[in-house]
C-alpha cells in the first residue's frame, strides 16, 4: 500500500504517531541543531542501488571547486535511528506515494543542510566527508530507502542523479563483496513481494508475474539459490522502477547507466556537474583520469573507487557461475524484465566465478587418491 492508502488503515494511524514520536525524540536529543535554519534546496542527491557506482560518482563530483558540504550514505547513521523497520537494514522503507515535510526521511535529509552542528552527536561524523564553511550546496549520496525515491524527490523538488547498472553486475558485487548472507535488501524483498500496490501501479502489465515469482523463489530449498534469485529480482525491479521516474522527471533528475559511464566518463561527468550546478575543473578531472587508470584496486578493495574502468563493462563475475546467470535470465524473461538480463554468449568461460570448478578439481583429487591407494592393493 502507498502512503495515501495505508493511513486509512490502523498500520497508518500507528505510523503516523511513531513519526511524530521521533520528530519529538529528535528535538530532545538535539536541542541546539537549529532546523528552521536548513534550506533543503541546498540539497544535491545521488542515488542507486548499493554496487552501482554511486561512491565513485560523488566522491568524484565532491572535489568541486564549488563550496560544498558532502555526506556519504547518512540515513544509516542518524541518531536517534529512524527505524523504518524493525529488523536486518532499518532505514529500509516501503514505497510511499507522498511524503510531507514532517515525514522523518524528509527531517532526516532537511537536517544535514543546518548550517553548524556537533555531527558526532549526531552519528554522522565518520560520513560527513567534505564541510565548506558557507557552502552552497549539500551532496548527499544514498543507497537506503530506494523505494520511497519517487515520493522523496518530489517533496523536496530537487536535483539528483541517478545511478543504474545491470542487475546481474550488482548483486555479483554485492555478494562478493558482503559475502551471501549480505542484510542489504533483504527488507526491500519482502517489502515489493507484499506490496501489491506498489506492483501494481509501477508494473501494471507483469505485476502478476513478478508476485508470482516472488512466492515461487520463498519455496525454494538451496538456500544459496533462494537468496540469489530473489535478490536478482528485487534489484530488477528497483532498478526498472528508478529508470521510470527518472524518465517522468528529467528536469529534476539525471539518469546515468553505470555502463555507459565506463565508456566514457569524462563527457558524463562534465554533464552531471553542469546538472548539478558544480563546476567541473582541473581536481575533479585528476582524479577521474587517477581512477579510471588504476588496474588493481577494485581487485584488492571491492569498495575502493580507483579501477580499471575500460574493463568493468564486461568484467568477469567473481561470485556468480554461469549456470546460476543462466536461471537468473530464464526468472527475468518469464517475469517481462528482458533489458536486465546478462548475456551469457559474451561472457567466456574465464568470465564467471571460480566457485563451480571447486567440485570438479575435489573429484580429480579424490579419484587420484583412490588410484593410489588401489595400486598398492594390487
Amino acid at each position: 500500500m502507498g502512503y495515501k492508502k495505508i493511513n486509512k488503515t490502523g498500520l497508518g494511524i500507528f505510523k503516523k504517531i511513531y513519526n511524530s514520536y521521533w520528530n519529538l525524540r529528535f528535538l530532545i536529543v538535539h536541542p541546539k541543531l537549529k532546523i528552521e535554519q536548513s534550506d533543503v534546496k541546498k540539497l544535491k542527491i545521488v542515488l542507486g542501488i548499493g554496487r552501482s557506482g554511486t561512491t565513485w560518482i560523488s566522491n568524484i563530483l565532491a572535489t568541486t571547486r564549488t563550496p560544498v558540504r558532502y555526506f556519504e550514505e547518512p540515513l544509516h547513521h542518524i541518531r536517534p535511528i529512524l527505524n523504518f523497520s524493525r529488523k536486518n537494514d532499518r532505514t529500509a522503507l516501503n514505497y510511499y506515494d507522498e511524503i510531507s515535510n514532517t515525514h522523518r526521511l524528509y527531517i532526516a535529509y532537511k537536517l544535514l543542510t543546518v548550517p553548524k552542528y556537533n555531527w558526532d552527536k549526531i552519528g554522522l561524523k565518520s560520513f560527513l566527508k567534505r564541510d565548506t564553511d558557507d557552502f552552497q550546496y549539500c551532496l548527499v549520496k544514498e543507497v537506503h530507502c530506494l523505494l520511497a525515491t519517487e515520493a522523496l524527490l518530489s517533496s523536496l523538488n530537487v536535483k539528483a542523479i541517478i545511478v543504474i547498472r545491470n542487475p546481474i553486475y550488482i548483486i555479483d558485487s554485492i555478494f562478493n563483496a558482503q559475502g551471501i548472507s549480505s542484510l542489504y535488501l533483504i527488507n526491500e524483498t519482502e517489502m515489493i513481494r507484499k506490496n501489491i500496490y506498489f506492483l501494481k501501479k509501477n508494473f501494471p502489465k507483469n505485476f502478476i508475474k513478478i508476485q508470482s515469482m516472488f512466492n515461487k523463489i520463498k519455496s525454494i530449498k538451496n538456500a544459496r539459490e533462494r537468496k540469489i534469485l530473489e535478490t536478482a529480482l528485487t534489484v530488477a525491479v528497483l532498478t526498472s522502477f528508478l529508470y521510470n521516474i527518472s524518465k517522468k522527471n528529467i528536469s529534476n533528475i539525471y539518469l546515468i547507466k553505470y555502463e555507459n559511464l565506463c565508456m566514457n566518463p569524462k563527457k558524463y561527468f562534465s554533464e552531471m556537474s553542469d546538472f548539478l550546478s558544480l563546476s567541473w575543473d582541473d581536481t575533479g578531472c585528476n582524479l577521474l583520469t587517477e581512477s579510471t587508470a588504476y588496474k588493481n584496486g577494485s581487485d584488492k578493495d571491492p569498495y575502493s573507487i580507483f579501477r580499471n574502468t575500460s574493463s568493468q563493462t564486461d568484467h568477469p563475475l567473481k561470485f556468480l557461475t554461469k549456470n546460476e546467470v543462466y536461471k537468473i535470465n530464464q526468472m527475468l524473461i518469464k517475469c517481462i524484465l528482458n533489458d536486465y538480463t546478462l548475456n551469457i554468449n559474451r561472457l567466456n568461460k574465464n568470465k564467471f566465478s571460480k566457485n563451480k570448478k571447486k567440485p570438479l578439481i575435489n573429484f580429480l583429487i579424490f579419484g587420484i587418491f583412490i588410484l593410489h591407494t588401489f595400486s598398492y592393493l594390487i
